[in-house]
């Protein structure tokens, strides 16, 4: 057909030539209109939409019009996607782990060694970034490799023909729709990084899926760096360990609260000293619990990104200090139960004499083997042995008021 479109403008307006002009075109309108009536096939596959989108161009079709539908129709089929992914749990991934039991099986019954204790399950998290990756990142490849194909390069009708494009708006097209389904892949995967279950998990989880979701990014960023990507992923990485680090947090601050709300709570039977000991020892254990949990999120997920660690050891630092300073004004608050007084006197006491202390050096022991020892410098444990000092003094002279009080009220009772 474009053989004899050319041919025709070169005979001009011939009148012998006119029948044939004139079935050539009626052939191709017929051409055009039943690819197009193709295109409409929801169930069309995407090559067979490629294929035709590429023929209705060669046959003079609106190209703007065309590739904006051929992309509109790519991204909602991967959106659709992407929305309705579920977690495989069985299936083939089930019937591979049995096949690997089973050689396993059979290895230890030719004798051979078999390792004892090694991980034998996937996190679920990592697993639902990876299965989702190996679902979408296929497609999108395909995607652009048939676009670039199909579709690259100047209009090989001239882009003096109406609606023909240029290959550099052409491309801005594709970066535009690859950033966009590239986007939502990155943020499915964040949304269950950050869930409730994940940002909970030991840090191995996580890292685990950080890594699953840059490597389904990586080939589609190889590809179109353009779309940047790589970058995005990076971004969402960071913030799902700075969420988990804050989740940790408020594990922490939950537990302080709960030892100094024992505290208030009216005595069962213990005495004043034991008391004190399990409130202070389960202040500490809870500290030393969120450091020890928080700190693979710095170095090895930073390490995973390609970021420096330092950022992100000072919002430990700074979140632990809040967390220290929440726990010295729960105790400092004014309570009306003399005992309540004199147990939160001695809780504060004693995070002054050693209490706040240990804080940045159980920091200090956490972060050196990663290389960022120094964030625990950062701590101002001066600043909060003081103002626990302080406050052991004014809930003291509090509760000393209090039984005076009380000392008043008997002298001035009726004999």
């Amino acid at each position: 057909h474009m053989r004899a479109a050319r041919l025709m403008v070169r005979l001009g307006s011939v009148a012998a030539f006119e029948p044939i002009r004139a079935e050539c075109d009626t052939i191709m309108g017929q051409l055009s209109s039943t690819f197009a009536s193709r295109l409409e096939d929801e169930a069309l596959a995407a090559d067979e939409m490629g294929m035709y989108t590429g023929l209705l161009l060669k046959l003079g079709g609106d190209e703007e019009a065309l590739l904006q539908k051929y992309l509109a129709r790519r991204r909602t089929a991967l959106s659709r996607a992407i929305a309705e992914f579920a977690l495989t749990t069985n299936g083939e991934e089930a019937d591979g782990e049995e096949e690997e039991a089973e050689a396993t099986e059979g290895g230890a019954e030719a004798g051979e060694e078999v390792a004892v204790g090694a991980p034998r399950t996937e996190p679920v998290c990592a697993a639902y970034v990876r299965q989702l990756g190996a679902l979408v990142t296929p497609q999108l490849l395909s995607m652009l490799h048939a676009w670039r194909e199909l579709f690259g390069g100047e209009s090989t009708a001239g882009t003096a023909r109406p609606g023909a494009l240029p290959a550099d708006k052409k491309e801005a097209m594709l970066v535009e729709v690859v950033g966009e389904l590239g986007g939502a892949l990155i943020d499915a995967c964040r949304r269950v990084l950050e869930g409730d279950e994940a940002s909970c998990a030991p840090a191995d989880d996580l890292l685990a899926g950080a890594s699953s979701l840059l490597a389904a990014i990586a080939p589609v960023h190889e590809a179109l760096p353009e779309a940047r990507l790589s970058a995005r992923a990076t971004r969402a990485c960071e913030g799902v360990a700075k969420r988990a680090v804050e989740r940790r947090m408020g594990v922490l601050r939950d537990h302080l609260r709960a030892a100094i709300g024992s505290l208030v709570d009216e005595g069962d039977g213990v005495s004043l000293h034991a008391e004190l000991r399990r409130s202070s020892e389960a202040i500490s254990g809870a500290v030393r619990a969120a450091i020890v949990e928080s700190a693979p999120l710095l170095a090895p997920m930073c390490e995973i990104l390609r970021l420096r660690a330092d950022g992100m050891a000072l919002q430990l630092v700074g979140k632990l200090h809040a967390a220290v300073s929440e726990l010295h004004a729960m105790a400092s608050h004014s309570r009306a139960d003399p005992r309540a007084v004199l147990l939160c006197a001695g809780v504060c006491l004693q995070m002054a004499d050693g209490g706040v202390a240990a804080v940045p050096e159980a920091l200090r022991v956490a972060l050196a083997p990663q290389g960022l020892a120094g964030a625990a410098l950062g701590f101002d444990a001066a600043g909060l042995m003081l103002a626990f000092r302080k406050a052991s003094e004014n809930l003291l002279r509090r509760f000393a008021e209090m039984q005076a009080q009380v000392g008043l009220a008997r002298m001035a009772r009726p004999t």
